[in-house]
């Protein structure tokens, strides 16, 4: 990829999370944490986001997928129980999403927000898996936001 493009594709990627924290729309009432990841789903990549409920308590979040160029393929919100966490593979989300995909763009920003907020300490454990060629490649653990 050349530079020039590069840096515009990271200029998208902070004017999103700009927008995002600046007021964008949102399932939740008020202020919180959130979390931010950036996806890269081209080619024969994948990413996988795991979300976990950490907490005692039933709770509910909405995960939000956006293009590189900030608009909203995917919003759902999912309600876990105690302890429970889910899977998702942004490659078929997309997909079943978004009926044309240009697969040689398909990065962008995923970002997941408590519907509900705690008194004190994290409600969700929040990973990421990159995948290439179907083989592992990475994970890392995603440290929550403010807005």
């Amino acid at each position: 990829m050349k530079k020039t493009t590069k840096v515009w594709s990271a200029l998208v990627l902070v004017l999103m999370l700009a927008s995002l924290l600046s007021g964008g729309h949102s399932y939740a009432s008020e202020p919180g944490r959130f979390y931010a990841i950036v996806y890269d789903c081209s080619g024969e990549r994948d990413t996988v986001i795991v979300v976990a409920n950490v907490s005692d308590t039933h709770t509910s979040y909405a995960i939000e997928v956006y293009d590189a160029w900030g608009e909203l393929l995917v919003a759902e919100i999912y309600s876990p129980e105690p302890h429970e966490a889910n899977v998702y593979f942004l490659t078929s989300m997309i997909y079943e999403a978004v009926s044309e995909v240009d697969w040689s763009m398909a990065w962008g920003l995923c970002t997941v927000r408590p519907v509900i907020y705690a008194a004190s300490g994290d409600l969700f454990a929040v990973s990421v898996e990159t995948f290439l060629d179907g083989e592992l490649v990475d994970i890392y653990q995603i440290a929550p936001s403010h807005y």
